[in-house]
């Protein structure tokens, strides 16, 4: 194979086959296909990815413990400004209620990135 440039992209074509650096109106062939063979990749990782990770008791478990812990933060974050709201200094503590809340949401996300790590660890294939 003999690399050419049609103007647009690269694309490979047989030895001896040239085509005119001229844009055209219509994609280029081989543009259409490999936006068809990315397209096809896509839905194949997809469907891999997801049947996956469905029949996978790790990333089940994961997801239990996001979804609860999730749920922890919402019900806590209510409460604080429910109570916060009740108090006479209910107003002068919003802020810091807020900024107690965003530390925990920080807080929670580093936990989050540490879990998926494990997991993700946890269901990687063993080198062999």
């Amino acid at each position: 194979f003999s690399p050419v440039t049609t103007g647009h992209s690269f694309c490979p074509i047989a030895v001896g086959a040239l085509l005119p650096a001229v844009p055209h109106s219509h994609p280029h062939p081989c543009s259409v296909m490999s936006q068809f063979i990315q397209r096809v990749a896509t839905w194949l990782a997809n469907e891999v990815v997801v049947k996956g990770l469905a029949n996978n008791r790790a990333f089940q478990q994961f997801a239990v413990r996001t979804q609860s812990k999730i749920d922890n933060l919402k019900s806590e974050g209510v409460s604080k400004a429910t109570e916060g709201i009740k108090n006479s200094e209910g107003v002068k503590n919003a802020q810091n209620i807020i900024q107690q809340s965003l530390a925990d949401a920080n807080k929670f996300g580093s936990m989050l990135a540490d879990e998926v790590k494990k997991d993700l660890a946890k269901a990687a294939p063993k080198k062999r």
